[in-house]
This record gives C-alpha cells, structure tokens and sequence, in this order.
C-alpha cells in the first residue's frame, strides 16, 4: 500500500518577514559600505596630486617622440609607482595620441630630461637615484638610455663623478652621442675639485666613453643646452654664484673659450640656437638691486661666434600688458625664458614662464602665485613682436618649443582646466602633458 507523503513543515508568515527585513537590512549595509568606500577614495583623491609631464620632444617621421617622468597614477599600461616619479619614453602620432608609453623602470626616482632619434632608435638622457642611499639621500646618477625603435633597451648606462649628477640634453652625430649635464658635491661635502661642474661627455655608438670635459663651480657649475656648429661645440649654463656661462668647445672637447654673464638666476642660461652665423641663448637674470633669488625677468642674448655680445633684451612682468594696454602692476617679478627657437622669417620666438599672483589663496600675510606659460617672438633686432601669458587657474608650465610647418608647437605640463586651457580632460589637480599649436599671431590653434 503506498505511503502517503507527509505535508512539507510550513514557515511560519513572521520568519518570512524577520527573513526579508534581514535581506533589506544587508542589502542598505552593503550599498553604505559602498558609499563609504567610494567617499574615502575620493576623499583620498582629493588629496593627491599626480604627476606625468614632458620635458623635451623630438619629431620623428608620422609622429614624435617625446620624454619626462611621471607617475603612473594613470597610465593605460604601466603600473603606478606610488610616491615615486619614473622616467618614461612615449610616441605619439602626428595629432598627439599615444601609440605606447615605457616607463624606466629601474632605481627609485628616475627623470628624462632630453630625446633625440636616431636612425634604429631614440637616445634619452636624465638622471636617477639608483640606490637606496642615493633615495635616502636625494642624491642622483646621470643617465644615458638607447631604445630601439619600439622602445627597447639596447644599452643603458650610468654617469658619476662628485656624487649628484645630472644629463641635460643629447645629440646624436655619426659616430655616437654628445651629452652635456653637471655633476656636483652633494650639498654638505665642502672642498672644491676641478672635475665637476657642468660636464660634456662623448660616448660611442655602443654607450663608450670616448672622453669628458668639464668647467664650472664644483658645487653649482651646470650645463643647460647646446648646439653642434662647423666649427665646433657651443654650451651654454651656468657656473658658480648666479653667473651665466657660455663655452666653446672643439669637436674632440678642447675647451677654447669662456664667457660669462652676471647674474642670472639658479639655471643660469637655458637654451641656445645658431642663425645667422650668431647665437642666440635665453634664461633669466636677476632683478637689479634686488637681493632675491625670486626676482628675475626673461633674458634675451645675441652673441656672435667669438663670444662677442651682441644684443642683451630683459622682458620684466611689468612690460606685459592687458587687452586695454594699461600695464599690470605688482610687487614681484618672476620671469624666465625656457626655449628658444628661429622662424623662417628671422624672428626668435621663446616659451618661458611667468609667475602670477594668485588672489584667491592670496591674503594679508602672505602672497601665493601660480605659473603661467609664457609666448614670446621678437624680430631679429630684439623688437618685442608678439606677447602672450597663456595659462589658467593651476600652474602651468612649458618646457620647450618646435617650428612646425604653419605653426609653433609648445610643450609642457599643466593641471588648468579653464580660461586658455580649457579641456574636458583636465581635472583640474593632476599634472598632464600639454600640447599648444600657436599660429604666427600668437593665437592657440589646438590645445592636447
């Protein structure tokens, strides 16, 4: 005879409920936790400023090839290096995308400072805290990488001789590298030794010293810029106590004469060209009768090729002008000019900075500025043609500066977000690379 199934226990109706009010409870915990996990990130994003910027590019064919150090907070690609800054390689097509990124991913704090391509690859040089107690130190090695053309190490190799060293910008010729930078005392090593200073180094093809040469204050000399002429190696810098230097140099790195220049601020001259069978250097020089490192305004030089000074043009932050061409008065001046470059039309066009009051953050006891990057074109003569500060509310800041077949391209970093740079990808906190097409009249023709 067949069983008869048991009826199944019932629920009481008052579990059902205790059970669905327990469901709707976790369910509100966890979209709090939520909320709260989301409130602390931001909170902590808030706090965080993250850094990627650029700080030289050279054009390459359909693209360019640029470099300088970041993060890597928000890398596509790489890893971020919490509280460390990383140098990096990255190409870029011709309407500024980026085709990859490689971080150097090796020692601690790590910075490229210039690029140059070469026919199988880039050459990049900077400077590194290789060991701990380098890092713990804030002591740094000058670097010289070679990459291959996808970005590669093919050599890589370190540069020391007083403990802090530096590589500010490289050329490659046919037979290898020419690189400038400095190396110095650490700050609390007293003495004086005739090897440091700015430096001028030779390497071969495969990363060999040929030779080195040096001039310059042990503890501040430093080498800036240069340019290759046909009659030999023009280096421009700065050497002890704020003065600004100017070395020539033959091809094999006899040094045959110097010029100096007093006083500049704490680079010293920045950036040389060669037209006309002049030179054409930039930096900044201290405010007359003023004993503030702060104090400085744009320094514009023409010398020809004996050392001979020829033309020496000051742009001062109470020469610039407003829209109804009522000067802008202030109590500080802080004016450099970065980067130079010649136009087809013999004008010298310069990116530099200025520093601005900032009257927001600003109050009785004390004045804060903010940077914005400066446009700036001359004739050959020295006449002031064009002028223009371009920025917004952050800091912003160029680092160099391409002629370009119909336009000036202008590199850089900034975390503006409004006025001149208004951009939808800005936040306004972080620090992003910039770039600035501006036409001939000084007007901004794209913002990247």
């Amino acid at each position: 005879m067949r069983k008869k199934k048991e009826p199944k226990e019932k629920r009481p109706k008052n579990v059902k409920k205790i059970l669905k009010w327990v469901a709707i409870v976790c369910a509100v915990v966890i979209v709090l936790e939520l909320f709260y996990l989301m409130f602390v990130y931001f909170k902590n994003e808030s706090k965080n400023t993250y850094f990627d910027g650029l700080n030289a590019i050279d054009k390459i064919e359909d693209g360019y090839i640029a470099v300088g150090s970041s993060d890597f907070k928000r890398s596509k690609g790489n890893s971020w290096t919490e509280g460390y800054e990383k140098g990096k390689l990255v190409l870029y097509d011709e309407d500024y995308q980026l085709l990859w990124e490689k971080k150097y991913d090796k020692g601690y704090n790590t910075t490229f400072f210039d690029v140059d391509a070469t026919s199988d690859g880039y050459i990049a040089v900077g400077s590194g805290e290789m060991s701990q107690e380098q890092n713990d130190n804030q002591l740094r090695d000058a670097l010289i990488v070679k990459y291959d053309k996808d970005g590669n190490i093919v050599f890589e190799k370190q540069f020391q001789v007083l403990g802090n060293a530096k590589f500010t910008k490289v050329k490659a010729v046919d037979d290898g590298f020419y690189v400038i930078g400095q190396s110095i005392f650490p700050p609390m090593d007293l003495g004086f030794a005739d090897n440091g200073g700015g430096v001028l180094v030779k390497y071969d093809q495969e990363g060999n010293e040929v030779f080195r040469s040096n001039f310059g204050g042990s503890k501040s000399g430093l080498f800036n810029d240069f340019v290759i002429s046909d009659d030999g190696i023009y280096v421009v810098g700065k050497d002890a106590a704020n003065t600004g230097l100017l070395v020539k140099y033959s091809m094999d790195g006899e040094r045959l004469w110097i010029k100096n220049y007093s006083y500049t601020d704490s680079l010293g001259f920045s950036s040389i060209v060669e037209h006309n069978d002049q030179l054409v250097v930039v930096g900044a020089t201290k405010v007359k009768d003023d004993d503030s490192d702060y104090d400085t305004d744009g320094l514009l030089l023409k010398y020809d090729k004996d050392g001979k000074l020829l033309m020496d043009e000051k742009f001062t932050v109470n020469e610039r002008v407003e829209e109804d061409n009522k000067a802008i008065e202030t109590s500080v001046s802080m004016d450099r000019f970065n980067a130079v470059v010649i136009d087809e039309d013999d004008n010298i066009v310069i990116a530099g900075q200025v520093a601005v009051k900032d009257e927001e953050e600003s109050d009785s006891q004390r004045n804060v500025f903010r940077y914005n990057g400066l446009f700036m074109k001359y004739s050959w003569d020295g006449e002031l043609l064009e002028h223009r500060e371009i920025g917004g509310s952050r800091d912003d800041y160029f680092t160099g500066i391409r002629l370009e077949e119909d336009h000036y391209l202008i590199t850089g970093y900034a975390n503006s977000k409004d006025q001149d740079l208004k951009r939808t990808n800005r936040n306004g906190k972080d620090f992003k690379p910039l770039f600035l097409e501006i036409n001939e009249d000084g007007n901004i023709e794209k913002i990247k």
